[in-house]
């Protein structure tokens, strides 16, 4: 232990009494970031129980934070490097390990391995089992201890989390009306088994810059189509796009709220290969070009999205929407996810058909 440094006092009954045990241990030789002790705790960590390797593992990143105010730099770099190892062993992490973890971390500069490591734990299980409020509560305060840190680590795990956050059906701290809070409201109603069926879809498909949809998030839409039913599908899906002849549907739109509508315009486009359900893809993803989207840079991946799909559609199905598109575009400010993406998919599909805006038509 370094000399004079204060002992890390262990909370009376604490759930991680083993770990902080045997990192008492450890700490009490511990060397000043000496590559030989370390390779030794190496060795000792790995031949342990995998019970007692998560209670270590839940141990180091409860200290961490107090080492890092007590700059005692010896014993936070042993417990980052062994919480580290740890995460890259893959340990069997039930939801209260994973909930312990993202409440106890916190990050000063995000660039670390274990910063994106305990998110990844949550989604994993998330595609297996749902989210539960506890589950989501943990995320949300992970997300709040990363706000102001802008490394790629940390925006990635704010984006997909973002994403995960749709599915809290419990939130009460939004201040504005937006789309996504019609989606919780309607996912909360549901009966568990479906419910469960699309908190998995909204894990299993990660956000992306991408605007046609990779060919891993095709597999897992074409499975869950199957587990659901595109009818199943299409009638949800109706029941929650805002619609331009109803006025309770909000069109503001959060960053997790752009990603999850870009994901269910995927999720059309293989609905849509079914012709019998074809028409009423078409119509739910036309209805989205007719909304004033806010704001703007959000709007870029609804609409963007939406273009690609229409793209692939017969002109009397697709050409008054794009129209639309093609309008909002020219005083849209262009964004990463825009640049010159319309101009040209747009102008492919006017050669293509040999099309000029006075061809327009009416939708059926």
């Amino acid at each position: 232990m370094s000399e004079n440094a204060q002992k890390f006092l262990v909370a009376s009954g604490s759930e991680n009494r083993a770990g902080h045990d045997w990192l008492d241990r450890i700490i009490e030789h511990l060397q000043y970031d000496s590559s030989e002790v370390y390779e030794k705790q190496v060795r000792e960590v790995k031949a342990l129980d995998p019970a007692l390797q998560v209670s270590i593992l839940r141990a180091c990143v409860e200290r961490m934070p107090w080492y890092r105010q007590q700059h005692l730099k010896a014993e936070g770099a042993m417990c980052y490097r062994l919480a580290c190892l740890l995460y890259a062993s893959k340990p069997a992490l039930e939801e209260s390990d994973i909930c312990a973890l993202l409440t106890y971390a916190r990050h000063t500069c995000g660039h670390g391995g274990d910063v994106i490591s305990p998110f990844d734990s949550m989604i994993n299980y998330a595609r297996k089992n749902g989210v539960t409020s506890e589950l989501l509560t943990a995320t949300r305060a992970y997300l709040d201890n990363l706000k102001g840190i802008n490394s790629v680590h940390a925006q990635n795990v704010k984006t997909t989390g973002a994403l995960i956050l749709t599915l809290d059906t419990e939130n009460k701290s939004s201040k504005e009306a937006c789309w996504s809070e019609t989606f919780r409201l309607e996912l909360k109603a549901l009966p568990s088994t479906e419910r469960r069926l699309w908190e998995r879809f909204v894990a299993d498909i990660p956000p992306t810059m991408l605007s046609t949809m990779p060919k891993t998030s095709r597999t897992k839409a074409v499975k869950f189509v199957k587990a659901i039913t595109a009818e199943t599908a299409l009638a949800r899906l109706s029941a929650w796009f805002p619609n331009s002849d109803n006025p309770t549907h909000a069109t503001a739109v959060s960053t997790g709220g752009s990603h999850l509508l870009k994901h269910f315009i995927w999720l059309l486009e293989v609905i849509a290969s079914d012709s019998s359900c074809a028409q009423r893809a078409d119509r739910l993803v036309c209805e989205l070009t007719k909304l004033s989207w806010k704001p703007q840079d959000k709007a870029h991946k609804i609409l963007v999205t939406a273009a690609y799909y229409l793209a692939q559609r017969p002109p009397d199905v697709s050409w008054n929407a794009l129209e639309r598109i093609e309008r909002w575009s020219k005083t849209a400010a262009k964004n990463n996810y825009s640049g010159d993406k319309l101009t040209n998919l747009i102008s492919d599909y006017k050669q293509r058909f040999h099309l000029a805006s006075e061809n327009s038509v009416e939708l059926v």
